[in-house]
């Protein structure tokens, strides 16, 4: 639904989209995104002043480097762990029926709906502290995820023993399949998805995962590379984090304040849209303060 209203907006503003389209490689000199078309493989390249990543953390996309032409990675990225922090992901059986559309997608966590967490914790026997459910519109499956709390997992028996280490926890022998599954179907329940929504094993069905470690980019802000003064474009990385303005001055392209200082939130915080919000909004600064800069004269590129 989000997708669809900033489609809606897009195309009230007049923006230009290209689907279909997987980025390549930036190139400079100048600058110019190279993309290729997944239904033809045609090759295209987009000239641009300044560039949005954000495609996360999973971010492949390289750059040429002018004086080697050698590719290097176009945003340099950083790993953080932190406390212990278990995701559960289900997938179950959709058949298209009026019961199984009743319910809205949604994403709720703990500390704004503890009466919902609270029904649920009770009805299977875990603590959770965010929950997403999601139906694909045109795909057979429904889409669950959440953040149980590790000391209910042992107590129910999911986990069948306490390692301190996460790869040890959740390694296969350490989790029992079957009660897994039982505590998937009470959450299936809860949610009010009839009983013949059974897990999809060929989507995956039930499984735990590690949610501790993250990546963020160590800059939010810089120029790309370039052998000829005053020929600078920008690139701006964009997603779940908060970029905060420093007070030093990019000397180089124009006089804006450098963005450097990323916080990319823990899902289970319940920050990342606070701070993926604030991360566009910061984004969109330097762009319209470049924009004055071009047409008053005082930034030649």
């Amino acid at each position: 639904m989000l997708q669809a209203y900033l489609l809606r907006a897009a195309l009230l503003l007049g923006v230009h989209l290209h689907c279909g389209y997987a980025a390549d490689v930036v190139r400079v000199e100048p600058a110019r995104l190279a993309c290729t078309q997944a239904s033809t493989q045609n090759q295209r390249e987009f000239a641009f002043d300044s560039l949005v990543v954000a495609s996360g953390a999973a971010n492949q996309l390289r750059c040429q480097d002018p004086k080697t032409g050698a590719p290097v990675p176009l945003v340099q990225y950083q790993e953080q762990g932190t406390s212990q922090v278990l995701g559960l992901v289900m997938h179950f059986e959709q058949h298209h029926t009026v019961s199984e559309t009743q319910g809205d997608d949604f994403a709720k966590a703990c500390q704004f709906d503890t009466d919902f967490f609270n029904d649920l914790s009770a009805k299977t026997g875990v603590a959770f502290e965010n929950l997403v459910k999601y139906r694909e519109q045109d795909g057979d499956t429904h889409y669950v995820v959440a953040t149980p709390k590790k000391a209910g997992l042992v107590q129910l028996g999911v986990l069948t023993s306490n390692h301190p280490d996460l790869a040890q926890l959740l390694h296969r022998d350490n989790i029992d399949s079957t009660k897994l599954e039982t505590l998937a179907n009470a959450v299936r329940q809860h949610l009010g998805l009839p009983a013949d929504c059974k897990l999809a094993k060929e989507a995956g069905g039930a499984a735990l995962f590690d949610f501790s470690r993250r990546r963020n980019a160590t800059q939010a802000c810089y120029t790309l590379p370039s052998t000829t003064p005053n020929a600078k474009s920008m690139v701006y990385v964009v997603g779940d984090s908060l970029v905060e303005p420093c007070e030093q001055i990019g000397k180089v392209f124009c006089p804006v304040p450098q963005l450097t200082v990323l916080l990319l939130a823990v899902w289970p915080e319940g920050l990342g849209i606070n701070r993926g919000i604030h991360g566009v909004l910061d984004t969109v600064r330097p762009f319209h303060h470049c924009t004055v800069l071009r047409k008053t004269g005082l930034c030649s590129h």
